[in-house]
């Protein structure tokens, strides 16, 4: 593009013209934006891809039995609790009863733990209070983990015959329990009873202690929840303490 300028000259009445070209005006430019994304947090889908699901599914299980009752829990309402297709879950469990054993397993290996942890606490106790610190970590992992002692406590809805890991570690408490009785037999501290009834009274109370707490007994017995580990220490104190029946001679 050509600008033109015309000058006259009036004492010699001469035209002069001159053109030079017109540049453009600098324009400066706008400084460029750059908006953050936020991170995308990971969804069950995403889980799914990265091959969780099944754990996902588990743990969401957990989640749903919080606001229902486990037998109301079905496979297709975990699904979409965890926002997957209702499809999804059946490739990891064909049905309920199969999705409650898997919880099941994660459950008894939990109070495995707990057990494990509370036997090496009283490693350089007795037998007979050994047993006892099975007994502590029972309540103590159905206080922690309620929605686990709920699928645990109710074999309807397990399907045990089809988990041999299961089985394995519901036995390998209950074979330690009865070794400890064993034990404590010998030295003189269960004189005179019979070791499957003592392992399976103990068995019972904790057992029937932990289901009041988590069925929420406790206020028709004037006691206060948030003292359960007190309580149940109480209990056991009371259950050691009963001395033992001698079997009378014929």
């Amino acid at each position: 593009m050509l600008t033109i300028f015309v000058l006259v000259d009036l004492n010699k009445h001469r035209l002069h013209i001159f053109s030079f070209p017109l540049l453009p005006m600098p324009v400066t430019p706008k400084p460029r934006v750059t908006k953050s994304r936020p991170a995308k947090s990971r969804s069950a889908k995403d889980s799914y891809h990265h091959g969780n699901l099944r754990q996902v599914l588990i743990d969401t299980t957990l989640k749903l039995i919080a606001k229902v009752r486990p037998e109301n829990v079905t496979v297709r309402a975990v699904a979409k609790l965890a926002g997957v297709s209702s499809g999804a879950p059946f490739r990891h469990f064909p049905d309920r009863a199969a999705l409650m054993t898997a919880v099941a397993e994660e459950a008894m290996l939990r109070l495995q733990e707990e057990v494990a942890a509370s036997l090496k606490k009283a490693a350089d106790k007795n037998p007979l209070l050994r047993f006892r610190a099975i007994g502590e970590a029972w309540i103590r992992w159905a206080v922690l983990h309620p929605y686990h002692f709920k699928v645990i406590s109710d074999r309807s809805l397990i399907d045990s015959d089809a988990s041999a890991a299961w089985r394995r570690q519901s036995q390998q408490i209950q074979a330690e329990g009865i070794r400890l009785l064993g034990e404590a037999q010998q030295q003189g501290l269960l004189a005179g009873v019979e070791i499957k009834y003592f392992h399976l009274a103990g068995r019972a109370l904790v057992y029937g202690f932990a289901r009041m707490y988590s069925d929420g007994h406790f206020a028709s017995f004037g006691l206060d929840e948030r003292q359960v580990d007190q309580i149940g220490q109480s209990l056991l104190d009371a259950f050691f303490r009963v001395p033992s029946r001698q079997t009378k001679s014929p």
